[in-house]
């Protein structure tokens, strides 16, 4: 039996792979800081903090899971700027607790962990697995030495350990603090109240690749299904989308209300790539993973779900 144990399972792209790897035959384990209410999409539960190693420790001895994912993380760029503490401390001190937990108790389950796009450096190019490294933020830099610990923990004990660099994803159900839900809750909001207003955006001036979190969590499986640890795949869509492009398909969606648009400098940031696109081909090339989702047509279920919610 597979058994997969999830850090960070009360999170969206936890919760969505929880049901994708259930949906595929495993026992799923999950465990959080935060706490978990009993539901269909997992077995068990164990709520304990990834940057305290005796937690850590305890929890992955009880369990003998098979497959780990960590999806532990702080929320992103724009997080890591206003906590870069919180940012080493989830990226690589929570890592190293997985991974010397897994040593420590001589088992050899199958690791993800889970980099990001804002490990490159900028290119007006698609970005592929060789592409300069560069990351520019906290975050980037967090996820790029959490890379490195794989590759040593890797090289050293034979642990199987799969390394991804994920692009931007979406879909219904994530925070709003991200930039799709953002301006598409706040579009909804004002079309459900029959009122015109105005809504508040960051940097749209940028292009980005996003991808589906149903098409995410596929490529996740097959990535820590597939023989070979020491390969690091991009996930992605392969196609960067302009912001300000996405925002106007939102508005057109609100077509019964007359919205203007205001930048909120709260939400921009440092420092911002102005193109991020993936070259996903060598995840399509070798297991056969292709998107699924229509980027359009998950704004437009994000958007309806805010509209149609109480």
């Amino acid at each position: 039996m597979k058994r997969a144990l999830i850090f960070g399972i009360a999170g969206y792209t936890g919760q969505n792979l929880a049901k994708e790897l259930k949906n595929n035959g495993y026992e799923v384990i999950g465990c959080d800081l935060k706490y978990l209410q009993s539901g269909p999409l997992y077995d068990g539960f164990y709520r304990i903090d990834v940057t305290d190693a005796h937690e850590v420790n305890y929890v992955i001895d009880r369990v003998n899971p098979t497959h780990i994912f960590n999806l532990t993380d702080i929320g992103g760029v724009g997080q890591s700027w206003k906590n870069p503490q919180l940012a080493v401390a989830v990226n690589i001190t929570g890592v190293i607790n997985i991974l010397e937990a897994c040593k420590s108790f001589l088992m050899k389950p199958r690791i993800l962990l889970v980099g990001s796009a804002d490990q490159y450096a900028p290119s007006e190019m698609p970005l592929n697995e060789e592409s300069k490294l560069g990351a520019s933020s906290p975050y980037g830099i967090s996820k790029q030495a959490h890379e490195s610990l794989a590759k040593m923990y890797h090289a050293k004990y034979d642990m199987p350990i799969y390394c991804v660099r994920v692009f931007n994803y979406t879909g219904v159900g994530q925070n709003d603090k991200f930039v799709i839900p953002q301006m598409a809750k706040q579009a909804a909001d004002l079309e459900k109240a029959k009122k015109d207003g105005t809504i508040y955006v960051g940097n749209i001036h940028i292009s980005r690749d996003f991808l589906d979190v149903r098409d995410l969590v596929k490529a996740y499986r097959l990535v820590i299904e597939s023989s070979n640890s020491e390969e690091i795949y991009n996930i992605g869509y392969g196609i960067s989308y302009p912001i300000d492009g996405l925002l106007n398909y939102i508005l057109g969606l609100a077509n019964d209300v007359k919205i203007d648009v205001k930048v909120d400098d709260n939400l921009l940031r440092p420092t911002d790539n102005k193109y991020v696109c993936c070259d996903r081909s060598k995840i399509t090339k070798r297991l056969g993973w292709n998107p699924a989702y229509n980027i359009y047509n998950t704004i437009k279920d994000i958007y309806n779900s805010y509209l149609e919610s109480k």
